[in-house]
């Protein structure tokens, strides 16, 4: 993923993501680099220190998600489930949407 990318998402804005990724640089989770077909962009990667904690995350949050929606009717759970995924995908068509006018 390259940090533009992140940026373009809407979580927040190129400084903040710098500062951030700068951050779980120094911590040993991710890597940032400069991939050859695009000099003026920064490509990121999660280290194995990385890959290790987003899979126990992961674990733990799936462990957890039972408890946490077993009050929740199974219809509007979809429903919300739905919604978000449709959100996630907009997003993404807009990042790719918007990001070549930011080269041009």
């Amino acid at each position: 993923m390259r940090q533009q990318d992140l940026a373009m998402s809407g979580i927040k804005d190129k400084g903040t993501i710098a500062r951030s990724l700068a951050q779980l640089e120094k911590a040993g989770f991710v890597v940032r680099r400069t991939p050859r077909e695009d000099r003026r962009a920064k490509a990121i990667y999660l280290t194995d220190r990385g890959r290790a904690f987003w899979r126990a995350t992961e674990e733990r949050v799936s462990s957890l998600m039972p408890d946490l929606t077993a009050a929740i009717d199974p219809g509007k759970l979809a429903t919300c489930l739905e919604v978000l995924s449709s959100l996630y995908d907009r997003l993404h068509e807009e990042a790719l949407v918007l990001e070549p006018s930011e080269h041009d």
